[in-house]
């Protein structure tokens, strides 16, 4: 079939598998172009192998590792963000559209300043600056408050992601946050217990 349609003028490509002499499988490319035809379609045709077995190892390699990340990230409940040097979101990756603050449509391309609250963002952008001057990892807490009035707090870890772009780990943090606030009314209440009791 690549001769037939080759000796009509069209260069093919015909990608095959081959086993060497020491039974070692190779992958190859053949390519197939008329040199010379006459009008009934005989002719000269020329054909060139390049064996692109490394080439295909690495692709199958690459296939392997972005589905081991893939796996990875759907494991990770945390949410994470990339950003530009400027704010600017140029990725991210979340388990649950439920746990963003906005609509994953309107993230990539937008500022930190015209998706988040003017605090919050400020935070991104000065924690952005720090790293960029050389700190290796940033740690900070914020909350935000969701539709019906439901507070969410987290726990952002930020490290630099090639030289002018940051990875943001952003982890929900409620739960603890709940757990340690009602620590602090049980410790404030067993402290006015006890004082009323040696006032008594």
């Amino acid at each position: 079939a690549a001769i037939r349609r080759s000796s009509k003028g069209e260069v093919v490509n015909d990608e095959v598998r081959f086993v060497d002499a020491d039974h070692q499988i190779h992958h190859g490319i053949r390519t197939f172009s008329a040199i010379r035809t006459d009008g009934d379609g005989a002719g000269v045709i020329a054909v060139v192998g390049l064996d692109i077995t490394e080439r295909k190892l690495a692709e199958d390699e690459l296939r392997e590792s972005e589905a081991a990340n893939q796996a990875i990230l759907k494991a990770v409940p945390d949410l994470m963000f990339r950003l530009s040097s400027e704010g600017i979101h140029l990725d991210f990756h979340a388990t649950s559209a439920a746990e963003l603050y906005v609509a994953p449509e309107d993230i990539v391309g937008k500022s930190v300043t015209e998706l988040l609250p003017s605090d919050v963002a400020q935070l991104y952008l000065g924690c952005i600056e720090r790293i960029s001057e050389g700190e290796r990892i940033q740690v900070f807490e914020y909350d935000l408050v969701f539709p019906g009035h439901e507070q969410r707090f987290y726990e952002a870890r930020m490290v630099a992601c090639g030289e002018k772009s940051v990875l943001a780990i952003v982890r929900n943090i409620t739960e603890r946050k709940k757990a340690e606030e009602a620590l602090r009314r049980d410790a404030s209440f067993r402290s006015a217990v006890i004082e009323r009791v040696g006032e008594g």
